[in-house]
């Protein structure tokens, strides 16, 4: 890579970090954080959600998918884009009308307490899962970017998470 790569990447994660903590100041109360003030439009959740799955996983991680096994690895990205646009825009009124502030509280009300319960967990192990994929593929861009060792990719990644 050359220093205007460099600094490419650098003014991207200077961007991203901005943005981040313009965000962040938007929100001044906890009924901010949770969407019960129904501030964020369809097109904003529905852009949250999606940067919620477009990431290392569905791009790098797709990627060799598909040079491995071909184009059928694009169903994860396609059906998550998919999923979440929809809530984001069909399904968003009736959860904000729930009153529920998360998936499984949704559900909760719904379903009862053991499917709230049920579904907490499961989405618990999917954000883990997740996190994990993320890493990988960050730790896979990193080192074949930079030429850091995967320890040295992985705290670097570390680092750009927290920032």
């Amino acid at each position: 890579m050359s220093a205007l790569h460099y600094l490419g990447a650098a003014l991207v994660l200077c961007l991203i970090i901005a943005v981040g903590v313009w965000s962040g100041r938007q929100v001044k109360t906890h009924d901010d954080y949770t969407g019960r003030t129904q501030r964020a439009n369809p097109a904003m959740v529905a852009g949250a959600l999606l940067g919620t799955i477009i990431g290392g996983a569905s791009t790098i991680g797709t990627a060799q998918l598909a040079y491995t096994n071909g184009l059928s690895a694009w169903w994860f990205t396609i059906g998550c884009a998919v999923g979440l646009l929809l809530f984001g825009t069909v399904l968003l009124k009736p959860d904000y009308q729930s009153g529920a502030t998360t998936i499984p509280g949704l559900i909760g009300k719904e379903f009862g307490l053991r499917s709230s319960k049920a579904a907490a967990l499961l989405a618990s192990i999917g954000t883990f899962l997740s996190v994990v994929a993320q890493l990988l593929a960050a730790v896979a861009l990193i080192t074949a970017v930079s030429g850091l060792g995967d320890v040295a990719a992985l705290g670097l990644m570390v680092v750009l998470v927290i920032a």
